[in-house]
Order: structure tokens, then sequence, then C-alpha cells
């Protein structure tokens, strides 16, 4: 099973519907593949989250193993699976998990959510509308929409008061944006010494900042009706 990108209690527990034989001989071990792009409390929190989940399930063993970097945990997972011992459990980018189920290497979710007395409208509705789309192919639930990234926009409060500009009140619309971006652009005849708004552009930042821009302004960044 993969579990995308909101829950990691609910990650294991959903995992542990799969066995419940099991149970009476002895807990349901678990692994849980899981990356953090960014360490520090993120993967604390995430360890403190599995120790409380083992405490209160006893008849469930959890064990988290870090993975690294989506890329790379989509790497140990397919490899884990070649190797006839794939994880109850992992956490990824959801940009993988049409592919994975593409080469059958995922099984969905349909009948733990029916053994555990809800539909997959209930299930889903635990999460927010926008992310449903991560976790669902041909209306069948493959992952549970365990955390979404957000960007955010930093300002620079003393450049945007050199400007003129109140850094208390940020832009609200791309108009504004844009309208701050030049104000706070400086140059030197020619050059550019100092350019008002940066948009990081590596891995796969450039695709996701330049859907976000294009979509929000009423474009397409991609063909909805191409069946791959």
């Amino acid at each position: 099973m993969l579990f995308s990108r909101r829950l990691a209690l609910g990650i294991a527990m959903a995992g542990a519907l799969a066995f419940p034989a099991l149970a009476a001989e002895g807990p349901t071990e678990i692994d849980l593949f899981f990356p953090v792009p960014v360490d520090g409390k993120l993967a604390r929190d995430m360890g403190t989250m599995i120790k409380e989940f083992n405490e209160t399930h006893p008849d469930i063993k959890t064990t988290a193993v870090y993975t690294g970097s989506y890329d790379e945990t989509l790497i140990k997972t397919r490899a884990a699976i070649k190797a006839g011992k794939p994880p109850s459990a992992v956490i990824m980018s959801a940009n993988f998990l049409l592919d994975m189920q593409i080469e059958n290497e995922l099984a969905n979710l349909d009948s733990l959510i029916a053994a555990d007395g809800t539909t997959k409208a209930q299930f889903l509705g635990q999460f927010f509308p926008a992310l449903h789309g991560n976790a669902v192919i041909n209306r069948s639930v493959y992952g549970v929409p365990f955390h979404n990234s957000t960007p955010l926009l930093y300002i620079n409060a003393e450049h945007a008061k050199e400007a003129g500009l109140d850094p208390d009140k940020p832009p609200q619309t791309w108009a504004e944006v844009t309208d701050w971006a030049k104000k706070l652009t400086k140059r030197d005849g020619d050059k550019v010494t100092r350019w008002g708004i940066e948009i990081p552009c590596a891995y796969d930042y450039c695709g996701w900042m330049m859907e976000t821009l294009t979509m929000s302004n009423g474009g397409r960044y991609y063909n909805e009706e191409f069946g791959g």
C-alpha cells in the first residue's frame, strides 16, 4: 500500500487492518517508510507519533524507517517490493502514485475501508477536499492524504520599509505581488543589483511554482484530457 501525503496514527492503523488474524498470535509488525525533506522537529515528531501509536495499540508494532528524500524513498520502496518484503505503508510524493499503480506495485484500500465499516466518501471526508485527488485513481482509494506541502512567501521587512511598503500589510493579489516586486527591485544602470522577488527553481519547485502561477491566473498547465 502507498499512503500519499495527514495522520501517521491512521496510517499504521489502516495497515493493521490487512492482518487481523495475526493479532492473537502476537503483534502485527508494520514497517512504515517515510521521508523528511527537512530534518529536525518534523522527524522527531514522527518518532513521537509512532511511539504513541505503539503504546496505545499493543497488538500492533510499527517500525518507522527513515528513507531519505522522496526519490530515495521511491527507490527503496521498489527495492523492498522486488525483494519480497514490501513495507506496509509508505509516505511519499503523490506524484508517484499513478506510476506505481500502473506498475501494479500498490494495493488499493477499498476493502480495508469497507472492513472498517465506512465508505470511501466518509473516509476521504476526514481530509481537505483539495487533497482527495492525491489519493484516488479510477474511483479507488490508493492513499491517505497524509500531508501536503504549502509554499510560503517570505518578506524582508527592512527592504519593504525602504521601498515605502508596509510589511505588516503584505500583498493579497497577484497584481499586488507584481507591484511589490517592481518597487523592491534595485538597479545600477542596466544591471539589476536586487530582484524584488525570487522563486526557487531547484528539483521539483520549478514545476510546482509554474503550475501555481499558471492555474491561479486561469491558464492550463497540462492537458487534462490526455490519458497518460
